[in-house]
């Protein structure tokens, strides 16, 4: 019988069950004493690994131990009469008790529910997370926060495991998150946060201090980031005076610097596309197209037209040349759609699929050109941005809204206000994550949409992260592996718009 984390309850549960026989049938008080000690040997060990991975040292967890097993003949009645598992109400008196041995407070056990369901053992990093919040939040709030954000449990489920009702819970579960979200306001709590779920963000800046902004396009599986910088500069006009113009410069951020790539020109709207390897970049704007590889450095790209996108290995590139949609392979060119306007807007990462729109609808390209269109979610236009490694599924926008389109299911989506206008831009190389921009209070808001989780504003994920006045204003792009995404957003301690780097870490299951 497997328990919590993986042990074998099988021995315990057998000793829990004839104590709590012998608690209801009133068994004579030595055999009761003896039935107790045979539970406290076996349940001891376990009970000491799992105390171990949520008290700051092994004393104190000791004394959690010690102190659980004490009082075993006060819980055995009080957990037996519902039937309960003892693997369940173990864990849960666990965690009150070591909080109560680090910090002195007394708290009722009915207070300190868990999730019935059994968690892992915590992991080292999710220690040091507990460690932190037991620092900022009452027993009460904690149990609640461990109930339903660590284990997972409704607020309905989490009322009946603390005998309160749903808007208590949620009550403390709101105090909860506000003394979180405080307490991981210093730099010191977010390296602590950043530590206990992997989760971390970056604002890159810009390769010099008089850049005007910069904005991240593209990232790797390992973090390398495609972007541009804006150089701005005052050049004279003929009927004198100056004006301001800026210059796209494309860029490459790796090991927490940047490289430039080359200039391309005074361009509104730059491309540039990173390999998911990260050992080759694309950038294209304004008539100007270059490649950097590890190899070769940065060469210039003789091509007519604008490339959107890339193979996995760089050989297949996609995009626009006099209006029509357009694949470059080995340097020749194809015309994939004779509809004017039509782009080219992503490739598979073989090279075979291509996406886009033609005259305004979303549509597929396969390895021969022959087109598919995907259609639009209410009739009106349709482009899609953006696909997955095998081509099966595409992402895009219809008629200002979101979508995700897949041969099960079609074009769906993403979000269903009436009000919503949002646009997805990337995906991971399954399909299962998405990113783009949304409307919030702020303007664009930067999103991540998963199956089980649907639209989720990164704001909001990243708060503890982002200073007051900062927000994270649109995803341009996710790594092949769904770890990474970039864009660009508000960074208040600098004044200005700047490319940001999210790591999901730990915080999203894969």
């Amino acid at each position: 019988m497997e328990g919590q984390g993986g042990f074998d309850w099988s021995e315990i549960e057998r000793a829990y069950e004839h104590v709590a026989r012998l608690e209801r049938e009133g068994g004579a008080e030595s055999e009761r004493n003896a039935a107790y000690e045979r539970l406290k040997a076996h349940l001891r060990p376990i009970a000491l690994s799992m105390a171990c991975e949520l008290a700051p040292n092994p004393r104190q967890a000791e004394e959690a131990v010690d102190k659980l097993l004490t009082y075993l003949p006060m819980l055995v009645p009080q957990y037996a009469a519902p039937a309960t598992p003892c693997s369940q109400w173990v864990a849960r008196t666990l965690v009150a008790y070591v909080y109560n041995t680090v910090y002195g407070e007394d708290a009722p056990l009915s207070s300190n529910p868990l999730s019935v369901a059994a968690p892992s053992p915590a992991s080292q990093s999710m220690h040091e997370l507990i460690e932190w919040l037991l620092q900022v939040l009452t027993a009460d709030e904690f149990a609640v926060w461990y109930d339903c954000i660590i284990s997972g449990c409704s607020i309905a489920e989490a009322a009946t495991l603390a005998g309160d009702t749903p808007e208590a819970v949620l009550a403390a579960l709101e105090r909860a998150r506000r003394k979180v979200r405080d307490a991981f306001a210093t730099e010191a709590g977010r390296q602590a946060l950043t530590a206990a779920l992997g989760m971390d963000l970056k604002w890159l800046g810009a390769p010099r201090r008089s850049d005007h902004s910069s904005v991240a396009y593209s990232v790797a599986n390992n973090g390398a980031v495609a972007g541009v910088a804006f150089i701005e500069e005052r050049r004279p006009r003929e009927e004198g005076g100056e004006e301001r113009v800026y210059i796209a410069v494309a860029c490459r951020w790796h090991n927490d610097c940047w490289e430039e790539l080359g200039a391309l020109g005074a361009v509104s709207e730059p491309h540039c596309m990173i390999t998911p390897a990260g050992d080759c970049i694309v950038a294209s704007g304004g008539g100007t197209t270059i490649r950097w590889s590890e190899v070769g450095g940065v060469e210039s790209v003789e091509i007519e037209g604008v490339v959107y996108g890339v193979s996995a290995g760089a050989e297949v590139m996609v995009g626009e040349q006099s209006g029509h949609a357009a694949r470059w392979r080995d340097g020749a060119a194809e015309r994939l759609s004779q509809e004017n306007p039509s782009a080219a807007r992503a490739v598979s990462a073989e090279g075979a699929i291509v996406v886009g729109h033609a005259h305004h609808k979303a549509c597929i390209w396969d390895a021969n050109g022959a087109q598919r269109l995907l259609g639009t979610l209410y009739g009106g236009r349709s482009e899609a941005q953006a696909v997955a490694a095998e081509g099966q599924v595409v992402v895009g926008m219809s008629d200002d809204r979101a979508f995700r389109w897949s041969l099960h299911d079609g074009m769906c989506a993403l979000r269903q206000g009436e009000d919503d206008y949002s646009c997805a831009y990337g995906v991971s190389h399954d399909g299962a994550r998405v990113v783009g921009k949304m409307l919030g209070d702020q303007g664009t808001h930067a999103f991540l949409w998963m199956p089980d989780v649907g639209v989720e504003d990164l704001n909001e994920l990243f708060a503890p992260w982002l200073s007051r006045m900062s927000f994270l204003e649109c995803a341009h792009g996710i790594s092949p592996n769904g770890r990474y995404i970039v864009g660009e957003g508000y960074c208040a301690d600098r004044e200005r718009k700047e490319a940001f780097l999210l790591d999901l870490g730990e915080a999203v299951p894969s």
